[in-house]
């Protein structure tokens, strides 16, 4: 494991400790059905609470599928993604409109439906997302949410197809697009 990937980890470890050890009742766990919805990316965030307008949240995301594996043209949008947020609630936590700001690692192998050219790297990024959390009931919240991040890619090849992997570009790149799209089921502690 690098260097850069160990201290994303052992920060998101403490900042999700700290956090759950100042309010262990107001712990939360979701899934994000757009993910799930996008080639099978199984996902999963922790979030705790820790004071009136606050939480913070710990997050990963994980697919290793490939589809249409023996043909010239594999479908693919293959990650390791981990992520540390704060999120601010204008009314009460887990209620409400939200605004967060996070840290994002992601690590990729994208192919798709539209395009031929496969793309690699790892990025690095901070972003910030907006949203609202439908109560549903005493322990269960959907929750909708749209976010935009940018950073550095890292050891990013651009090939112009999967099959014969000719190397279009190349290198490390600052990048800025959408992040997460976000319809999430949440079970409230």
């Amino acid at each position: 494991m690098s260097l850069l990937k160990r201290a994303i980890f052992l920060t998101a470890i403490f900042l999700f400790s700290a956090s759950v050890a100042s309010s262990a009742q107001n712990l939360s766990l979701s899934t994000n059905f757009v993910d799930w919805g996008f080639f099978g990316t199984a996902n999963l965030t922790f979030e705790s609470a820790f004071s009136k307008h606050f939480s913070m949240e710990v997050g990963a995301k994980y697919n290793p599928w490939t589809f249409k594996k023996n043909s010239d043209r594999p479908i693919m949008n293959q990650q390791i993604t981990g992520f540390v947020s704060a999120k601010y609630w204008f009314w009460y936590v887990y209620s409400g409109w939200w605004m967060s700001a996070k840290a994002k690692y992601n690590d990729y192998t994208q192919t798709g439906l539209i395009r031929y050219s496969l793309d690699e790297g790892k990025s690095v990024g901070a972003g910030l997302a907006f949203g609202y959390s439908y109560m549903l009931g005493k322990h269960f919240n959907i929750d909708l949410g749209l976010g935009l991040w940018g950073g550095r890619t890292f050891d990013y090849v651009s090939y112009d197809s999967a099959a014969r992997k000719k190397v279009l570009k190349s290198g490390n790149k600052w990048f800025l697009g959408p992040d997460n799209i976000e319809v999430a089921l949440k079970y409230v502690f």
